[in-house]
C-alpha cells in the first residue's frame, strides 16, 4: 500500500507549490542483460497553480512520450513505466517537469527538472514499495 513517506503529510503552499508525498512504486525487472520493464508511481501535493505533472524517459539520447497527470483536489499521482527489452548498459534517463494551465514551468525545488541518471539493471532485480 501507498503510505506517506513523512510524517505530518506534507503540504504545497504558494511558496512551496509542490510536496513530495511518496513513491508508492519502484520496480526494476531485469534478467542480468536486459531490462524487461521499469515501473514506477509518484505522489505529490500540489498548490492550485500546477495543473499537471509530467514525466519522460530517455534511452541512449532518444526522448520518449511524456507521461502527464492532472492535478485534482491539491494531489497528483503520476504513474510512469518502461519496456524493454534493453540492453544492460543502455544510457537511461529521467526527465520531469510541473507545469501551470498555460503549460509553463512551475517554479518549485522538489521535482528535479535536470535529466536524473537511471540505474537500470546494473543492480539487478528490485522494488520499492
Amino acid at each position: 500500500m501507498d503510505r506517506p513517506a513523512v510524517m505530518p503529510v506534507p503540504t504545497a503552499t504558494d511558496s512551496d507549490p509542490v510536496a513530495f508525498l511518496t513513491n508508492g512504486r519502484l520496480s526494476w525487472d531485469c534478467d542480468g542483460r536486459t531490462l524487461k520493464r521499469h515501473t514506477s508511481t509518484t505522489w505529490l501535493s500540489v498548490a492550485d497553480e500546477v495543473a499537471e505533472v509530467q514525466q519522460r524517459f530517455r534511452v541512449d539520447g532518444e526522448a520518449g512520450p511524456w507521461f502527464t497527470t492532472t492535478a485534482q483536489d491539491g494531489y497528483a499521482h503520476l504513474q510512469t513505466w518502461l519496456t524493454g527489452p534493453l540492453r544492460k548498459n543502455a544510457d537511461l534517463q529521467m526527465e520531469q517537469r510541473v507545469l501551470d494551465s498555460a503549460g509553463d514551468p512551475v517554479s518549485q525545488s522538489v521535482v528535479p527538472t535536470a535529466k536524473q541518471p537511471l540505474a537500470g539493471c546494473s543492480g539487478g532485480d528490485a522494488q520499492i514499495g
